[in-house]
């Protein structure tokens, strides 16, 4: 079979991947979500497009809100605080102490649970998610941050580079798509 690359920034991802010595699997939305490629395959790192963050996301929030209302209710409210938290602790550096006690609170009563579940699909090593390929919505961002398993965002304009920016592990802004590369310069001008 032949293996294609629509997304220039998903490609360069995959380059520095196999630069550092790593194995890539692919598969496909179908093997994904009905063989549960991703436990069989356990991987550390994945790639995923932002419409199927979003998507997952829905889906969690649809089987919360289908417990109770008052489940759901509470579980935006810790969600929100959590965002709040995490928000003021990476972008503007200042962590509020209560704000993290209840993102700790919403730990124990829902994210493990949901990152429990997640691994069931995902496989039990996963660190990181790599996004790109359309803008990550901020509230899908801080909804995996939250939860635990952040999404690190990154920017290519395929046609006249592979990768411009990208945030990681060690340097993530929410709302961002991180920093420019090494070697590479932007300049933002009105035409």
């Amino acid at each position: 079979g032949i293996v294609r690359h629509w997304h220039s920034f998903e490609y360069m991802v995959q380059k520095a991947f196999i630069h550092g010595g790593a194995l890539l699997h692919f598969t496909n939305i179908q093997g994904f979500q009905k063989r549960k490629s991703g436990a069989q395959i356990n991987p550390h790192y994945m790639l995923m497009i932002p419409k199927f963050a979003n998507v997952l996301m829905s889906e969690i929030k649809e089987q919360i809100k289908n417990k109770s209302e008052k489940t759901y209710k509470l579980f935006n409210w810790f969600l929100e605080h959590s965002n709040q938290y995490n928000y003021s602790k990476v972008n503007e550096g200042k962590p509020d102490f209560k704000k993290w006690f209840l993102h700790q609170s919403a730990d124990f009563l829902f994210y493990r649970k949901i990152r429990k579940e997640l691994r069931k699909k995902f496989g039990k090593n996963l660190l990181y998610i790599f996004g790109g390929s359309a803008a990550l919505p901020l509230e899908t961002q801080m909804f995996f941050d939250s939860i635990g398993m952040p999404i690190c965002q990154g920017y290519g304009l395929t046609e006249t580079s592979p990768v411009i920016s990208v945030n990681t592990p060690e340097d993530c802004r929410f709302g961002s798509s991180g920093k420019p590369i090494k070697g590479v310069d932007v300049m933002i001008v009105e035409i």
